[in-house]
């Protein structure tokens, strides 16, 4: 349970950084983890709030590599905080294998690479 709080944690401040202009590319890349993760862990099929998340994250590194800060519009925020709190429920019920076989599956894949399937996986 430690290690659940601990992740959650570490989430919750990416997006409190980026929240508050004080991200960079390692927050982008702690929410891109999570935003990959919960994808390979959903199981309802639904991937709406998966692609709002992929546009809010893809938007702030847009501006960002044009010299603005590194930080989240009304609409970025809410998609990044609905995301990271779905997760945090994910990471309080997922078994640990599951959670393992999702975790190696992006260790395989490049985060910053990833984009959300068209599709539902399921």
């Amino acid at each position: 349970m430690d290690q659940v709080r601990s992740l959650s944690l570490k989430h919750h401040l990416a997006l409190a950084a980026l929240d508050t202009g004080r991200g960079d590319i390692a927050t982008i890349v702690i929410l891109s983890n999570v935003l990959q993760l919960s994808v390979y862990l959903d199981v309802s099929g639904d991937l709406e709030l998966f692609r709002r998340s992929e546009v809010a994250l893809d938007e702030c590194v847009a501006r960002a590599g044009q010299g603005g800060p590194w930080m989240l519009t009304d609409d970025e925020r809410t998609a990044l905080k609905t995301l990271v709190v779905a997760h945090d429920r994910q990471l309080a019920t997922v078994p640990t294998h599951r959670y393992l076989d999702a975790l190696e599956r992006a260790q395989r894949a490049n985060t910053l690479d990833f984009r959300v399937p068209a599709h539902s996986q399921g």
